[in-house]
C-alpha cells in the first residue's frame, strides 16, 4: 500500500467513525468504533509516523537483520538504500547444522572445535556493534527495524563492543517479516516490504 493508500485509507475509516491511536512502538495505527472494539490495523511505511492526526515524514532509518551466522546492516536516506554490509560467522556445527549457541545450552564447549565457535560468535556481536557504532552517527536515525531472533538478542545487547542504542531505546521497531538469511538480496527485500502500507483486519 503506497502513502498516498495509506492516506485515503486512514481517511475512510475515520469518515466510517473509528478512532485512530497510534502504536509507536508497532508502528500501527489501531482502528476502533465507539465501543473500544478494534475494527482494523495500518502497518505504516517505516518513513512516516502519525502524529496530531496525520501522517508525517521521518528522517533517516536503519535496517539490521540478525540470525546465527550472518546480520546485514543497512542504512536508508529519502528511503534510499544507500548503504550496508554483510556479517558473517562460523557459528554453525557441520554434522548439527545448529548454531554453536544452542549446543551450549545442552552440551557445553568441552571441545577444541566449540570453542573456535564461540570464539567467531562473540567476534559476529562484536563486529556487527562494532559497525553500527562507526556508521549510525553519519545518519539522522528516528527508526531502528531489527529482526533479532530472542536467543540473539543477549549476545548482541551485552556484547563487549556496545550497541549504539539501548534494548529500550524507543526508535526500535521489530520488523513484522519473516527473515530468510540475512544477506543483501534478502535486506533489498525487507527494505521493500517496510516501505509500503499493510493492512490486518
Amino acid at each position: 500500500m503506497s502513502i498516498r493508500d495509506c492516506e485515503t485509507f486512514i481517511e475512510d475509516q475515520l469518515e466510517l467513525g473509528l478512532t485512530a491511536t497510534y502504536n509507536f512502538l508497532k508502528h500501527q495505527i489501531i482502528f476502533e468504533n465507539d465501543l473500544k472494539e478494534q475494527v482494523s490495523q495500518l502497518w505504516l511505511p517505516i518513513s512516516k509516523d502519525y502524529t496530531n492526526g496525520q501522517l508525517n515524514t521521518t528522517n533517516d532509518y536503519a535496517l539490521i537483520l540478525i540470525r546465527s551466522d550472518s546480520a546485514t546492516i543497512g542504512f536508508v536516506e529519502d528511503n534510499e538504500l544507500v548503504q550496508h554490509k554483510v556479517i558473517t560467522a562460523y557459528m554453525t556445527r557441520r554434522k548439527q547444522g545448529k548454531s554453536q549457541l544452542n549446543h551450549l545450552k545442552t552440551k557445553g564447549k568441552s571441545r577444541a572445535g566449540s570453542r573456535v565457535r564461540l570464539a567467531n560468535t562473540l567476534h559476529f556481536f562484536n563486529s556487527i556493534n562494532e559497525y553500527l557504532q562507526d556508521h549510525m552517527p553519519l545518519y539522522l536515525i528516528d527508526r531502528i527495524a531489527i529482526s533479532c531472533p530472542k536467543m540473539l538478542q543477549p549476545y548482541f545487547f551485552n556484547a563487549e563492543i556496545e550497541t549504539p542504542f539501548s534494548k529500550n531505546d524507543e526508535r526500535l521497531y521489530s520488523i513484522p517479516f519473516h527473515v530468510d538469511t540475512p544477506n543483501f538480496k534478502n535486506l533489498k527485500h525487507i527494505h521493500f516490504l517496510v516501505s509500503y502500507g499493510h493492512t490486518l483486519k
